[in-house]
């Protein structure tokens, strides 16, 4: 059931994503109310109306929060880590790839939305000659 961004009808000019997205989620949970869905977004959906919108229907998600554009988040997880209230793991797997985690639950998704709480995970490779490549911020 895609949900295609076009001129709605009355609209002066195409609708976005998010409005989209509003569309999508009431059909889907009209069609299909016994999905539990986890909902997969990019920096652009990580923020607290769309969050508190994929909620309220009962559904999960992982969104990427990119530092540029979250810098109160990744904030409240450096203080939290400093204060020793951040989980980390790291390990090197059998080709020399060190692998590093860092995660923390019910951290405010920015200033604004100081009542919408997200998991944070971090995750950053490191390949036997130095090189890293990390998930959150898109680095690639």
């Amino acid at each position: 059931m895609p949900e295609p961004i076009i001129q709605q009808v009355n609209a002066s000019k195409n609708d976005c994503e998010k409005t989209a997205l509003k569309r999508l989620l009431s059909n889907i949970s009209i069609e299909y109310p016994h999905l539990k869905l986890v909902l997969n977004g990019d920096d652009l959906y990580s923020d607290g109306p769309t969050i508190k919108l994929v909620k309220s229907y009962g559904y999960s998600f992982i969104m990427v929060a990119k530092d540029t554009s979250h810098p109160s988040l990744y904030e409240s997880v450096d203080e939290l880590d400093k204060a020793d209230q951040v989980v980390r793991y790291q390990y090197t797997d059998e080709k020399g790839y060190r692998h590093w985690f860092r995660f923390v639950n019910d951290v405010p998704i920015n200033q604004s939305h100081k009542e919408t709480l997200v998991n944070y995970l971090e995750y950053v490779e490191i390949d036997p000659k130095g090189n890293k490549k990390s998930a959150i911020p898109d680095e690639s």
